[in-house]
């Protein structure tokens, strides 16, 4: 597991599960701050208005990519789908969507224009169904969500969450969908993607920092040497 970039860090640290410690791995030419990453064929990228850099951690060689075609700012969504990345929102493009084709090597802007909330510090996740969910917002939409098709460029707009969700992050495990904390308190809620409910979920986080954790699926395995086990979600 590799954590990259943040306020004013050029490093990518890498994460050993057997004895819980990191390491610095590599150093990026630039910093990164509120930009977001994604990974393509074993390759981070993280998209920057200024400075969009790629990281092959196989031979630690950074380089560029092309830079969105509209500025997102802070704090945009960057999603991996099917073989395009879909870029959502940023405090300069809140209601924007563009997507990179990976063949082309080129950005295209949709029309967003029936978008139904600010994307601005939000959590955003593809379903197992291929929908984007897209909760939150440090903007005016800080209870909002949605789902948004991108075969269809539509948005629909679902029930305001329980909770502000500005900063949360959404993970997959599987067939089910988690939002972890945010501006609103130390709540985690699973969605239903199929009857498009939230229902809240017992375990908390040991350290609450309000939003703006890295979130990543692993799997249990890789922690059943520690104390107690880990079987996982089920």
């Amino acid at each position: 597991m590799l954590a990259c970039g943040g306020v004013t860090n050029k490093d990518c640290f890498l994460y050993n599960p057997e004895n819980d410690s990191w390491k610095v791995y590599s150093s990026a030419d630039h910093k990164h701050d509120y930009q977001p990453g994604e990974v393509f064929e074993k390759k981070i990228y993280i998209a920057d208005d200024s400075n969009p850099e790629v990281f092959d951690p196989a031979t630690k060689i950074w380089s560029s990519w092309p830079a969105p075609s509209n500025p997102s700012g802070w704090c945009p969504c960057l999603l991996a789908w099917q073989d395009l990345f879909i870029l959502i929102g940023g405090d300069s493009n809140v209601r924007g969507v563009q997507t990179f084709n990976h063949s082309s090597n080129e950005w295209n802007v949709l029309d967003s224009s029936s978008a139904p909330m600010d994307v601005f510090c939000s959590g955003c996740v593809v379903l197992p169904n291929d929908d984007v969910l897209v909760v939150g917002s440090e903007n005016n939409d800080v209870s909002s969500a949605a789902i948004f098709n991108v075969r269809s460029n539509a948005w629909r707009q679902l029930s305001d969450t329980s909770i502000e969700r500005g900063g949360t992050s959404l993970v997959t495990l599987g067939s089910r969908v988690f939002a972890i904390d945010g501006h609103g308190g130390n709540v985690v809620e699973e969605f239903n993607y199929e009857t498009q409910t939230w229902s809240p979920v017992d375990a908390k986080l040991t350290v609450f920092r309000k939003g703006h954790q890295g979130v990543v699926a692993l799997p249990a395995e890789m922690f059943q040497h520690r104390e107690g086990g880990c079987t996982g979600v089920q």
